[in-house]
């Protein structure tokens, strides 16, 4: 057999099998850094699409993570700049300003209560003040992200917006991508958002309504700089098809998503004899904040191992309906993978995750707890409108949110300008 050409030849990098072109250490390897707010710290859809886009990233650039922490507490010495290692990563922790206690679920109740007006349209005022809110100015960050000398610079969710007005103007600035990581929210479609999507070369979203929101507040001339991203979340769809002990004897049941381990959304759970008096005779399983339960039969069944995700989609791969209660996410991460499972979803209505439940035809919405036990009980009566949603999920899942491959091309294309081209920073004309 005739030697493969070196252009032919694939490597495999995290299971993914990418052209040689693409991973050769030959080709110059531009440096990105992502600016990010507390890196490491939770485990949230925002947290978790930044950790993949630096994951895909990795394979064609240098990537470094400059994170915005809140040290305020520390004597000074203790406030420079440190660097530490996560994995491949290395991380340069920044002093940024205390965050109040409360001013997420603050800003959560703003956007809960003045978000139902036709449009979810806010007063600028508003809108304005949670931008402020959102925003952790850090002169450390401005220092210490220069410093690096990027060709590229990354900034992920609303924390890092003011970042994108402060750097320098000047013919060597780097090339500055923005990631919102925002979902719908009406920040975006806010005039204030404007200057910040204007000085920016590429901005990525990840869902549709954060696409439709930030296209109306660019000008016709800059629309070409903003990209739909759908995001690869990964499962192990054959570990998943292990047992769990102590859960196969309850038979059927309902998958309710009320927290999830570091997750800092929480929503309630009604009893689980009520939601039996609704929905039927099926055992219920409760994903919530340090200890899950099964119930059912007259029985009660606490899961005493780690609460992981891997745990948590072998419960999606067998539930009949995953139901999340919790406040909408940036991108609606557990509807994707439930989807991807096969098992059809019950989301609250406006969410990222409702999104993909109508795109995909692959589970239904609701507005207060009413209508969710409403929706959750037509799926249980309905056999096969059940097994059609899921079929209709899951193909729909696999085709946008299975493909690891496109994704790491289109998240490269987006931040450093071409999957393919080594030049494309010179070309453009950044360092």
């Amino acid at each position: 057999m005739a030697e493969q050409s070196a252009a032919d030849r694939v490597v495999d990098v995290v299971g993914v099998t990418l052209p040689a072109t693409m991973a050769s250490p030959t080709m110059p390897r531009p440096k990105v850094v992502i600016v990010t707010d507390s890196w490491g710290s939770n485990w949230g859809e925002a947290a978790a699409a930044t950790r993949l886009v630096a994951g895909a990233l990795a394979l064609r650039a240098t990537v470094i993570i400059v994170s915005i922490d809140d040290r305020s507490a520390l004597r000074e010495r203790d406030r420079q700049p440190k660097l530490r290692y996560d994995g491949l990563f290395p991380v340069h922790s920044v002093t940024g300003p205390p965050v109040p206690d409360g001013a997420e679920l603050q800003a959560d109740l703003v956007r809960a209560s003045l978000a139902r007006q036709t449009g979810g349209v806010m007063p600028e005022i508003v809108v304005r003040g949670l931008l402020d809110r959102a925003a952790r100015p850090s002169s450390d960050a401005i220092i210490t992200t220069l410093s690096l000398e990027p060709d590229v610079i990354v900034l992920a969710g609303k924390a890092t917006f003011w970042l994108a007005i402060a750097l320098p103007i000047s013919e060597d600035r780097p090339r500055v991508v923005l990631l919102p990581l925002s979902g719908d929210d009406p920040a975006l479609s806010s005039p204030a958002f404007g200057p910040v999507a204007d000085v920016v070369e590429s901005i990525g979203a990840f869902s549709d309504v954060e696409f439709r929101r930030i296209a109306g507040t660019l000008g016709a001339d800059s629309t070409a700089k903003l990209r739909r991203m759908h995001i690869a979340f990964p499962v192990n769809r054959l570990a998943a098809t292990a047992s769990m002990a102590g859960v196969g004897s309850f038979g059927p049941n309902v998958l309710v998503i009320s927290a999830f381990d570091e997750d800092p959304a929480i929503g309630r759970c009604p009893p689980h004899d009520y939601l039996r008096q609704v929905f039927g005779d099926i055992s219920i399983a409760e994903v919530r904040r340090h200890r899950w339960v099964v119930t059912g039969g007259g029985r009660r069944f606490d899961m005493t191992w780690t609460a992981t995700r891997m745990n948590m989609w072998r419960l999606m791969a067998r539930a009949a309906v995953t139901i999340d209660l919790r406040p909408p996410g940036p991108i609606g991460r557990e509807a994707i993978e439930s989807l991807r499972f096969g098992t059809p979803v019950v989301v609250p209505e406006g969410s990222v995750a409702a999104e993909h439940a109508a795109r995909s035809n692959g589970g239904l919405w609701y507005r207060n707890q009413g209508e969710m036990a409403d929706c959750v009980r037509t799926l249980l009566d309905d056999d096969d409108l059940r097994a059609r949603l899921g079929a209709n999920g899951q193909e729909w899942a696999e085709r946008f949110h299975g493909d690891t491959q496109t994704f790491v091309e289109d998240t490269i294309r987006l931040v450093i300008g071409s999957a393919s081209e080594p030049e494309s920073l010179a070309v453009t004309g950044h360092r």
